[in-house]
C-alpha cells in the first residue's frame, strides 16, 4: 500500500513531461531552417512516397529538428572545453588560455615557414 500517493503521481506525471519534451518541443516550436551549432541546413522532410532511402531520410530529418537539440549539442560543446579542457570538434585544438588551433593544418605550410624547427614549440 503506498504511503504517499501525490508524491507518486507527481513524480509520474514529472517524468512523462520529460520524456515527451522534446516532442512537444519539435511540434509546437519553430521551424527549424539551420542548425547553429552544426553550422548546416537542417535536412529535408522526405516525400511521401515510399523509396529505398525513406526510413533513413526521416531519420535525419527528424533528429535535425529534435526539441532543445541545439541546446544539447552546446552543453555538450561546453562540458567538453570547461569539464574535459579538449576539443569537442575534432578540426580543433584547444590550447593554452583558451587558443584554439586548426588541427588539419598543411604540413608543407610548416616545413616552408620553418614553424616546426621552433624548440619552444608547445602545445
Amino acid at each position: 500500500m503506498p504511503q504517499h500517493p501525490w508524491r507518486d503521481r507527481l513524480l509520474v506525471a514529472g517524468f512523462v513531461l520529460v520524456a515527451w519534451l522534446p516532442l512537444l518541443l519539435m511540434l509546437a516550436g519553430p521551424t527549424v531552417q539551420l542548425l547553429g551549432a552544426e553550422n548546416r541546413e537542417a535536412s529535408p522532410w522526405p516525400r511521401l512516397a515510399l523509396h529505398h532511402g525513406m526510413t533513413a531520410e526521416f531519420e535525419h530529418a527528424f533528429a535535425d529538428r529534435f526539441g532543445g537539440r541545439d541546446q544539447l549539442a552546446a552543453l555538450h560543446h561546453r562540458l567538453h572545453v570547461w569539464a574535459f579542457r579538449t576539443s569537442p570538434v575534432p578540426k580543433v585544438l584547444l590550447g593554452r588560455s583558451d587558443w584554439l588551433f586548426y588541427n588539419k593544418a598543411d604540413a608543407r605550410l610548416w616545413t616552408t615557414t620553418g614553424a616546426d624547427q621552433s624548440p619552444d614549440r608547445q602545445f
